[in-house]
């Protein structure tokens, strides 16, 4: 065959005209295997969790006096609240019952805790030898962490890492 206009063989152009789109299906296949591989990586990497930030709050052994109690004051920073946990363990020994109690509480609930006044706490662990915490904090303001000994006539040894995390965002 042969064109009308030019006198060419069509079979040459037919020819052409098929490695044209064999080669743009070809390019196209491997641009989107980039983007899709791209997207991947992106993904991983956005998927590789950080190390959460850890501000330490108590660790070692502290030791609590027959009749009082221990504190912790700390800060929750406003910027990152949302994801702020307070995680840790203890383990108290020391007069018959070998425990502690151990409270977290916002800053005005301290305040009528320590006067005597009833207090609702974000933890209350009750009188136990050994515990965990994880407690994430809905709010920004001022925290304690208080190591409870008031019910006990023997000083207390309380060994524990807790510390306050920001979860990776």
């Amino acid at each position: 065959m042969f064109c009308l206009h030019c006198g060419k063989s069509t079979q040459a152009a037919l020819k052409k005209n098929k490695r044209y789109w064999a080669n743009l299906g070809w390019f196209l296949l491997g641009a989107l295997s980039m983007a899709f591989t791209g997207v991947l990586l992106i993904r991983v990497v956005q998927s590789s969790s950080p190390t959460p930030a850890k501000e330490q709050l108590i660790s070692g052994q502290t030791i609590v006096k027959p009749g009082a109690y221990f504190y912790e004051k700390f800060v929750v920073d406003p910027d990152r609240v949302k994801y702020a946990h307070v995680i840790g363990s203890f383990n108290a020994s020391g007069g018959t019952g070998n425990d502690i109690e151990v409270l977290l509480l916002e800053e005005s609930n301290f305040e009528n805790w320590k006067n005597g006044h009833s207090a609702p706490a974000q933890y209350s662990s009750g009188h136990i030898t050994t515990g965990k915490i994880d407690v994430p904090l809905s709010q920004t303001g001022t925290y304690y962490i208080i190591f409870n000994n008031i019910f006990s006539q023997s000083e207390k040894q309380v060994f524990s890492d807790i510390s306050l995390t920001y979860l990776p965002q």
